[in-house]
């Protein structure tokens, strides 16, 4: 790419009169510069800068001012790197085709988890985003469950929608799915009826697509998931108990959850818990200052929580067995 170019790509300002015209790549790492390339200066020094023109960089591109220790080399200076890399990364989408999705957290979790080929999940660090928008092939699909930075990539993306028809071939616990999507069954997934519909949807989209892939295991998706409970809150094995913490951490997702139960289940069954400090409110909600409070709470089957699963199992953890008569003699 030629240096005026990248320059105006980049919204920046050339600093000096380089004699070198163009560069042939970019890069993040001083000391991993091939020679040609722009070394992008993200939270760099000058020392990372002196390394990065040894090592052959025929660009520096900075927001911060710099002292020009090679003349030959060009000095790009923008009023912020982030900013100047979407600008830049939206110039590459446009020339190569790319294609962006909109999936909730759930499906993002489910394709992180099956492997899929021809499409890519967006990452959310700005140098491996800017690497995976650079290095992409032409009309490569990206999946993200982050809608900020789909709307800096490119304002029109399109969304994985839920199949409203997804039905259960046959019911059983309401953390595993047995379905059939696309003209395929799927026996015994580790995925709850609540995301039936979005999963099924996904299967369509990815069929309808082209986009090849292979189902795995889908166990601790971090999304609806159990953890079950005996009478003193003490974790343990599934099928021992009918009572559970459900841990929620995406709030989308929540007030789905929360639309299930009550669809499916008695008041009486269920109990939401949600931290005093979110806005969110639920009518007869259980809110606490902590998560280990949900400890004190009876008189249930499940406790869907909003929180994060670690927060949940160290509450949990904290707790110790009530004991009996006959404890002491044991």
């Amino acid at each position: 790419m030629r240096v005026e170019s990248l320059s105006r790509l980049l919204n920046g300002i050339l600093l000096n009169n380089p004699v070198i015209s163009q560069v042939s790549g970019f890069n993040f790492h001083a000391k991993a510069i091939k020679r040609g390339e722009a070394f992008i200066c993200l939270m760099a020094n000058q020392l990372d800068i002196d390394e990065a023109l040894k090592n052959g960089a025929y660009a520096i591109i900075t927001s911060e001012s710099v002292k020009i220790s090679d003349e030959e080399v060009a000095y790009i200076k923008v009023e912020n790197i982030q900013s100047a890399l979407f600008r830049l990364m939206r110039f590459f989408i446009s020339q190569n085709g790319l294609k962006f999705f909109y999936v909730n957290a759930v499906l993002m979790a489910i394709l992180g988890r099956m492997s899929v080929k021809n499409a890519t999940l967006l990452p959310t660090q700005i140098d491996e985003l800017f690497k995976s928008v650079y290095f992409a092939r032409k009309g490569e699909i990206f999946f993200s469950d982050k809608s900020y930075l789909l709307e800096q990539l490119s304002p029109i993306y399109e969304c994985v929608f839920s199949d409203p028809n997804a039905t259960l071939t046959t019911k059983g616990s309401m953390f595993f799915i047995n379905t059939i999507c696309d003209g395929v069954y799927y026996q015994n997934l580790n995925i709850s009826e609540v995301f039936l519909g979005d999963f099924c949807g996904l299967i369509k989209f990815l069929n309808q697509n082209n986009i090849s892939f292979k189902i795995s295991d889908f166990k601790n998706l971090g999304h609806f998931e159990p953890i079950f409970i005996d009478k003193d809150f003490q974790a343990t094995s599934f099928g021992s108990t009918f009572r559970a913490v459900i841990v929620e951490s995406d709030l989308e997702l929540l007030k789905l959850e929360i639309s299930y139960l009550s669809e499916n289940f008695s008041q009486d069954d269920f109990i939401i818990a949600i931290p005093k400090s979110e806005n969110f409110k639920v009518k007869n909600a259980f809110y606490f200052d902590n998560v280990s409070e949900i400890t004190t709470l009876k008189n249930f089957r499940y406790i869907l929580v909003f929180s994060k699963k670690l927060e949940v199992l160290n509450a949990l953890n904290q707790q110790k067995p009530q004991e009996n008569l006959f404890s002491h003699l044991l």
